[in-house]
């Protein structure tokens, strides 16, 4: 449905008044463009607390390496408007996805001139997802675009220049559904084998989730439906089963560019540093206490991300984090690092 539809859908819901009803006519067809749309998006935290302008712009653009001319400019609670020097740098933030707010997802979207960011739908977030272990006869582009489907939207499969994967996983770009559980595994029917095989599939720089619902942005507190502890005392969305470990290889003879894709995206970074917090254990390169002590001598401004409640690691082991209900034993935190 088109944005002009969806206000006069609204708008014949409404019980106006004659004085209400009587229209401002504009003439706005020559109107220039606010802002550029190639060179701007729309920002979302995905976070149940306000946070201010001030922290994500202290979060956001020594991430984004601080690209010239970029703007930032408030569009409502943990929204905001994104606008570059150029179209380059847009499309490579967009296709650096996830960052992050201390712990909550960033979630991006391109600027639709008729639409209000208030009224616009942040429901995707863009991320790489690791199917492990497949046979080595499904490890090609084409059979990725079929078997990611049901993780979300397809972006791409990466390969090298004639469509095979290599290395112990198959790496898929794809756009995840933020109002449904992350997915744990994906289940596969051989036409050939005549069986089923469920793989297990892994998040890169998984950013803030719920361990026993398996949605982004939230916790014990505002979860409607809170899962109790398995025999292991692991709740059924553990970070050590959906978080991937970061690697800094790259597949030999791979090529992004060259990679199989179910929709037009631009090539670019594999996301953040590399460093996220889960379940309060500090995953991921820069998860050292030297080097995140070191980030906070360089980067001050990480001060507004504490005041907005955010501790970006805390050094206690994963079961700290678990709902009471359990029979397991709950380690005391050692420490706590801060920056």
């Amino acid at each position: 449905m088109a944005a002009g539809d969806k206000v006069e859908n609204l708008m014949a819901r409404l019980r106006l008044t004659a004085a209400e009803n009587a229209a401002v006519v504009i003439d706005d067809v020559d109107d220039l463009e606010l802002v550029d749309p190639d060179r701007t998006f729309w920002g979302k935290v995905l976070s149940p607390s306000v946070i201010h302008l001030e922290t994500i712009k202290s979060a956001m653009r020594p991430a984004w390496g601080n690209p010239c001319g970029l703007t930032l400019n408030p569009a409502g609670d943990n929204l905001f408007v994104a606008e570059f020097g150029s179209k380059a740098d847009r499309d490579r933030v967009m296709e650096g996805s996830p960052w992050k707010v201390g712990k909550h997802v960033v979630l991006l979207k391109k600027v639709d001139a008729d639409v209000s960011p208030v009224d616009a739908v942040f429901d995707r977030l863009a991320i790489w997802a690791r199917i492990l272990k497949l046979p080595t006869r499904l490890m090609r582009a084409d059979r990725g675009l079929e078997i990611a489907r049901p993780i979300g939207i397809v972006k791409r499969v990466e390969a090298d220049r004639i469509g095979r994967c290599w290395g112990p996983y198959m790496r898929v770009r794809v756009e995840i559904d933020v109002n449904e559980p992350l997915l744990r595994y994906v289940t596969v029917t051989s036409s050939k084998l005549q069986s089923s095989t469920a793989y297990e599939v892994q998040y890169e720089s998984l950013p803030l989730y719920y361990f026993s619902c398996g949605l982004l942005g939230h916790s014990t507190l505002v979860c409607a439906s809170p899962a109790e502890l398995d025999e292991n005392c692991d709740l059924p969305y553990t970070a050590k089963r959906l978080s991937a470990e970061n690697s800094s290889r790259i597949h030999v003879g791979t090529s992004s560019s060259n990679a199989a894709s179910a929709g037009n995206s631009v090539p670019g970074s594999r996301g953040s540093d590399g460093s996220s917090v889960h379940g309060g254990r500090c995953v991921g390169r820069g998860a050292g206490r030297g080097e995140r002590m070191g980030r906070s001598k360089r980067f001050p401004q990480l001060k507004n991300l504490l005041e907005a409640g955010d501790v970006l690691a805390v050094a206690v082991e994963e079961a700290e984090w678990m709902p009471t209900g359990g029979s397991c034993s709950q380690p005391k935190p050692n420490r706590l690092l801060l920056g």
